[in-house]
């Protein structure tokens, strides 16, 4: 089982790649889904990999955020540039840039990232057959759900080990984005979720303090049980974490693997002091999720320093490992064969576990000794002395003369050019020659005048109720009442859940908005729903290749950017207008964590503002969070819907019947150009991210 380290500096590569580390995980100073963390210049990043592969440890860079249309080039190039410098694998969210890369380099391995939610066999399927090489699971999988996933896939899976925990899925979180205009979708999380909160039923304060902040995982205590052949990569998470703290949890976690055991009293003590927040868990490994996974307390690290001499030797020592001019503490073994005749300068063959090889001669010729002559015995004991290499001599051939003299500065020399030397070819020899990624060229398309047409997503059956009754589309119905319907209309779709359950019920028309469902409907017709995370023309192109009826644009795009993509491909497009939008999507509820129950109609929290957030489960597996202020576009709609969208949705989540009547109207006067007003006062809705965009 490969252990993977975070490394957001160059100390932080150093501490991983000396304390145990397979592999490293890091990013440019773009397209990283840390943007605020160190990162790596691309000259950096040249000198990082070459580092880490001295020491035999591979190392994966991210380009993991969403790609805007306008940063597409950039971000091609920039891959073609990790290609060359030798780099073993990327880190994508975007499956139809991970799709292209695949195809240009076949050779390069490319994983998909946390941010894509992965979390049922279906989805790593789908990406199986895509070509990928690995797929980084959703942290919110039980060990059981993890090795139901192994037997049905042999592509990689990489599992969240040890690190914070974000309360949503990842890439599913827009509640820095839309509470805060920084993206976590675009590495600029403002991480809202570790603010102050109360947690109210109906009139009823019940509970406040950091409700969405979870504690750190830790999957310490079940080392024991994890057996290698269950997942392919252990991976800690810390970029923004300090050097000490990626060699702490390096060196812990390697012992752990190594032994197939939990960590002592001592590592566990390493652990807490490096970082925790109220200690660690395990619940969504173990399937106990509540209260015990939470920090309601403090956001923030709560460590102590811990007192005891066997715990501060460690440091000393972990300190040791990344200081400047420190000799490196993993070594590479290599061998040598050394050939020394009279008359003749010293040879040196090196020679590493992957068979690379660099002969050197000397430039002084051994002579017939007068005094002291150099046996075997001193020349290898030389030789050895590899002082800040990365190599140790696990093995010496001599084919020696007897009786020679040869000053020791001379074998020196020729051990020092040959260990430079055989540094130099292993690095080349994981570099590349590539042709670069291009962009796809797209024709221009003229938008069309013709108006859009109006979809709905409900979530109650009275919603459905007035739906019905008004030309809609298409209508958009959970699972909950999808199974409840007489209705056999072409325009009723199936909702699938945002979290793929395979007993969902056989449909023609489907929602979908996680990849997993892609072949679980691959028979039906599919609409795209905004989770896809379609934020460029490529991944239109892919998903218009794959025949999907149409696909719903990000929530996080703006009017210019959403013109951009409907120039550029013929493919139904929809966007929301509409709606309370989702902020968060969640696991562990936090109402039911703290209350043991669950009621949507009553429960919401309220935020620093007095906003209040209202909430939605589904099937106890997703808990999703809304944002207080409707998105509301009617009374600009020809200021903020681009020309060429196919279809317009608004979307209910707790309005009445009469809310419900009163937007529809006015959406349908908008999409004919009749005259329209606000239906919400000052400060009481939002237009999402039409205007400004995402940073």
């Amino acid at each position: 089982m490969e252990l993977l380290a975070p490394a957001g500096s160059m100390m932080a590569l150093v501490a991983a790649v000396q304390n145990g580390a397979d592999a490293v995980y890091l990013a440019g100073q773009r397209f990283g889904a840390r943007h605020s963390a160190q990162n790596f210049s691309d000259e950096e990043l040249a000198d990082a990999v070459d580092y880490a592969h001295l020491f035999g440890v591979e190392v994966y860079v991210t380009v993991n955020t969403q790609i805007k249309d306008r940063e597409y080039s950039d971000a091609l190039d920039f891959i073609s540039y990790l290609y060359e410098i030798g780099v073993d694998a990327i880190l994508v969210q975007d499956v139809a840039l991970g799709a292209k890369v695949k195809k240009k380099y076949p050779d390069f391995h490319v994983h998909a990232s946390t941010q894509m939610s992965i979390h049922d066999a279906n989805g790593a399927l789908f990406l199986q057959n895509l070509g990928f090489d690995r797929v980084v699971l959703a942290r919110e999988l039980s060990f059981r759900e993890i090795k139901e996933i192994r037997q049905r896939v042999s592509i990689e899976l990489e599992v969240f080990g040890h690190g914070a925990l974000c309360m949503c899925y990842s890439g599913q979180c827009y509640m820095s984005s839309f509470l805060g205009g920084r993206s976590g979708n675009r590495g600029r999380c403002a991480q809202p979720c570790r603010l102050f909160y109360e947690m109210w039923d109906g009139d009823k304060q019940v509970k406040d303090g950091y409700l969405l902040s979870p504690k750190d995982l830790s999957l310490s205590k079940d080392m024991g049980d994890i057996h290698p052949n269950d997942f392919d990569s252990f991976k800690i998470e810390g970029r923004l974490k300090s050097p000490l703290y990626v060699a702490s949890v390096c060196h812990v976690f390697r012992k752990c693997i190594d032994k197939s055991e939990p960590p002592d009293k001592t590592d566990m003590a390493i652990l807490t002091e490096a970082f925790c927040r109220s200690g660690f868990t395990d619940g969504y490994f173990t399937g106990q999720l509540g209260a015990d996974m939470m920090s309601y307390g403090t956001p923030s690290n709560t460590a102590s320093e811990q007192v005891g001499e066997e715990t501060d030797t460690i440091r000393t020592m972990l300190l040791r490992t990344f200081a400047p001019e420190a000799p490196p503490k993993k070594l590479m073994p290599i061998s040598m064969q050394v050939k020394l005749k009279v008359g003749m300068p010293l040879s040196l063959t090196m020679t590493d576990e992957r068979g690379l090889s660099v002969q050197v001669a000397g430039e002084k010729p051994a002579e017939i000794a007068i005094r002291t002559a150099i046996d075997e015995t001193r020349l290898t004991s030389q030789l050895q002395k590899m002082g800040q290499t990365p190599f140790s001599v696990k093995q010496i051939t001599c084919d020696m003369e007897a009786g020679l003299s040869l000053p020791i500065s001379e074998i020196n020399a020729v051990r020092r050019q040959a260990a430079e030397e055989l540094k130099c070819v292993i690095v080349k020899s994981f570099k590349r020659n590539s042709n670069p990624l291009k962009a796809s060229d797209f024709p221009h398309i003229i938008a069309s005048k013709k108006a859009p047409q109006l979809t709905v997503q409900v979530q109650t059956r009275q919603q459905l109720d007035v739906a019905l009754k008004h030309d809609f589309a298409r209508i958009y119905v959970p699972i909950s009442l999808y199974q409840t319907l007489n209705v056999h209309e072409d325009r009723v779709v199936l909702k699938c859940p945002d979290l793929v359950c395979e007993n969902v019920p056989e449909s023609e028309h489907v929602l979908a908005g996680n990849i997993g469902y892609l072949s679980l409907y691959s028979a039906s017709k599919i609409y795209g729903d905004f989770r896809l995370g379609v934020f460029n023309r490529d991944t239109v192109s892919f998903y218009e290749k794959l025949q999907m009826a149409s696909v719903t644009l990000s929530i996080e795009l703006n009017t210019k950017e959403m013109r951009e993509i409907v120039s550029a491909t013929a493919m139904p497009l929809e966007c929301i207008t509409y709606g309370k939008l989702p902020l968060m999507m969640m696991r562990n509820c936090p109402f039911r964590a703290v209350m043991g129950k669950c009621n949507c109609g009553d429960m919401y929290l309220k935020d620093r503002r007095g906003e209040k957030l209202i909430k939605t489960c589904e099937n106890r597996k997703a808990c999703t969070l809304y944002n207080a202020k409707p998105l509301y576009l009617a009374d600009k709609f020809e200021d903020f819907v681009t020309e060429g969208i196919s279809y317009v949705r608004l979307s209910f989540t707790d309005e009445d019947a009469g809310l419900c009547e009163a937007v529809i109207s006015q959406y349908e006067k908008a999409i004919i150009s009749d005259p329209t007003h606000n239906l919400f006062g000052e400060n009481e809705f939002t237009r999402g991210h039409f205007n400004k965009g995402v940073l």
